[in-house]
């Protein structure tokens, strides 16, 4: 969250830059590049450790504790299973990434290694998905 708030600091100040004193600052968009990714690579994985991704929990309500329980282990189950297609999908993203030398226009940054980090980070949340204590309808921990 404090890097998405860093960038969130530069891009008022590019604004700022670009419409008071009309002089843009131009590696705003490199840092972008950067930042962005790495704060998604970090935020998945604590999410996914600390049971904080959403869940519609109404079903599981209605039938009781015994069936709330099997839900929400299904629902753990299915959201890793996509992490895990969401991780090799970003995996061959950071190969093209890196095959193609792609760089941030301004500096010329190889940004493949942010992705890899990235791939990194979805590839952990997959695991991450089971290490939270299942739940009770109440949402008192079991």
């Amino acid at each position: 969250m404090a890097t998405l708030m860093v960038y969130v600091a530069f891009i008022t100040v590019n604004v700022i830059a670009r419409y008071i004193f009309n002089s843009p600052l131009h590696w705003i968009p490199d840092l972008g590049e950067l930042l962005v990714p790495f704060a998604l690579s970090l935020s998945f994985p604590a999410a996914a450790m600390q049971g904080a991704h959403l869940s519609i929990q109404f079903l599981g309500n209605w039938l009781g504790s015994a069936v709330f329980r099997a839900l929400e282990l299904l629902a753990r189950v299915i959201t890793a299973a996509l992490l895990a297609v969401i991780t090799w999908k970003v995996t061959e993203y950071t190969f093209e990434l890196y095959e193609t030398g792609r760089t941030t226009v301004q500096f010329g940054i190889s940004i493949w290694p942010i992705w890899a980090g990235v791939s990194l980070g979805f590839a952990l949340s997959v695991p991450g998905m089971f290490f939270s204590p299942l739940t009770t309808p109440s949402g008192t921990v079991e």
